[in-house]
């Protein structure tokens, strides 16, 4: 919930009440796209009443409950907008948008850009470039914090003054990179390979295989049709979705654990949103939560508390798109007169830890380099840093087989059950910014990643912005 008070150290309400709640929680495997290796679906489900293909119109409804209390339950009734391969720049945040100008600008020499540590910005261009293209980076960057209110920052968030940029070589242009990768991710249905991404950083596109026969023959075939150098070849298993905060009040902060009513099944909420046209608010989850009623639990004394958000019919594209679709895995929740907030919860959260909340000033497509701070109900705070962006693999859901995009991966600190639909927060001069939301987890060479989904595909799906703090302290 928000509040005007210092951002920790402050304390939570719980508001529960008694109902009939499942006995228990158990895990359930899941078999992801071809890959012959087992997954375990990393939601927490409580055994119980389930519904097999779960829909808002279908599920069980609570007692007592008011669709008129819930006025965007509708917004998303025709569906949401199929992501394209490439997001238009209008859809894309300040920060990435002056990167996609210097792409159209440049496009045989811009190679992307990445944070360091102290958050300064790199920009690659091949060979390094010239001072034609530097000077157009530099004012590009510079243009960033007039932008940042107009696109519905913070105001706090442009006081920082321009970023700063440095600049580095690279031997491929980033158009040919997304060419490349592009050109590969049909491919992925073939035995051994599972997805395709893009490392800015190292100038390579990714292929990840399962390590078998069939996958190191593909990634050979591959190879000796593209330039030499341009892949680095990753070995691992297919990801699993990783499918706490659990006493919080209205306005509803993302980081909560939200439990379904009729599918049973645990996961957080993601960031509060709120509709650009209509000023609905949202709250964020994963798709492959299924739509539902989503309310606190309380799995100590097992009664079910506030009810959190319903699924707005038609805004899960995991339901609504046919098999073989690209899809972005992510659904709005309508949290009713509660709202939601701009807070996210951080680090454990969970009394008597100390309250630790993050106030979103802006959203920002995650930047390769830079730490990624990812949000869960039972992993609670995990870190690390962007490894991999535009990843995307198959993944099944209602028997269907689909393919989730916009994905990127984040080295360090695995999300565990119940994580999935939590806000993945990058720190920037410009305050904290949404980056995207969890959706699971992957192990590659003996390190632990987490998977989530990029902020401004929800965006652009959902037409809907994350909620932003007036000045840095408050909602």
């Amino acid at each position: 919930m928000a509040d005007s008070r210092r951002p920790f150290l402050t304390s939570r309400m719980a508001t529960m009440f008694d109902h009939a709640a499942p006995p228990r929680r158990m895990r359930r495997r899941v078999f992801l796209g071809s890959s012959t290796a087992a997954v375990v679906a990393l939601l927490s489900i409580a055994t119980g009443n389930t519904s097999a293909n779960a829909a808002s119109s279908s599920i069980p409804v609570p007692p007592g409950f008011d669709a008129s209390n819930y006025p965007a339950i509708n917004d998303f009734a025709g569906g949401t907008r199929q992501v394209p391969s490439q997001l238009p720049a209008a859809d894309l945040d300040p920060i990435s948008r002056a990167g996609r100008q210097l792409e159209d600008s440049f496009p045989a020499s811009y190679s992307g850009y990445y944070q360091s540590a102290d958050l300064s910005y790199t920009v690659l261009f091949v060979g390094g470039g010239d001072s034609t293209v530097q000077q157009a980076a530099t004012k590009a960057f510079a243009q960033i914090p007039s932008q940042l209110v107009a696109a519905g920052f913070s105001p706090a968030a442009a006081k920082a003054g321009a970023p700063v940029v440095n600049f580095g070589s690279a031997k491929f242009p980033l158009k040919q990179l997304d060419t490349v990768a592009d050109s590969i991710r049909p491919q992925t249905k073939l035995k051994g390979l599972w997805g395709v991404g893009i490392d800015i950083i190292n100038n390579q596109v990714v292929i990840h295989t399962d390590g078998s026969d069939a996958g190191t023959t593909a990634v050979a075939e591959i190879s000796g049709k593209n330039p030499d150098g341009i892949f680095q070849v990753a070995t691992g298993p297919l990801p699993t979705p990783t499918s706490g905060r659990h006493a919080d009040s209205a306005p509803w902060n993302g980081g909560d654990g939200i439990y379904g009513w009729g599918n049973s099944e645990e996961c957080t909420s993601g960031f509060g949103m709120h509709n650009v046209s209509t000023g609905h608010k949202y709250l964020l989850t994963d798709g492959h939560c299924h739509p539902d009623y989503f309310y606190n639990y309380d799995w100590v004394a097992n009664t079910y508390g506030s009810l959190m958000g319903v699924t707005v019919t038609g805004s899960d594209p995991m339901e609504t798109s046919a098999s073989g679709a690209q899809v972005v895995d992510a659904q709005a929740l309508d949290p009713g007169a509660g709202g939601s907030s701009c807070i996210s919860w951080g680090a454990v959260s969970v009394p008597p830890s100390s309250l630790v909340r993050y106030y979103i000033t802006g959203y920002n497509q995650p930047s390769q380099g830079l730490g990624i701070l990812s949000e869960g109900a039972h992993g609670y705070e995990k870190s690390g840093s962007v490894s991999e962006l535009n990843l995307s693999f198959p993944e099944t859901y209602n028997g269907k087989t689909l393919y989730a995009t916009n994905l990127f991966s984040v080295a360090g600190g695995s999300t565990v059950q119940g994580d999935s639909g939590g806000p993945m927060i990058q720190p920037s001069p410009f305050g904290p910014l949404a980056a995207g939301i969890v959706w699971g987890s992957a192990t590659r060479s003996g390190q632990t990643y987490t998977i989530g989904t990029m902020i401004n595909a929800v965006r652009f799906i959902s037409q809907a912005d994350p909620n932003v703090s007036s000045n840095g302290t408050n909602c």
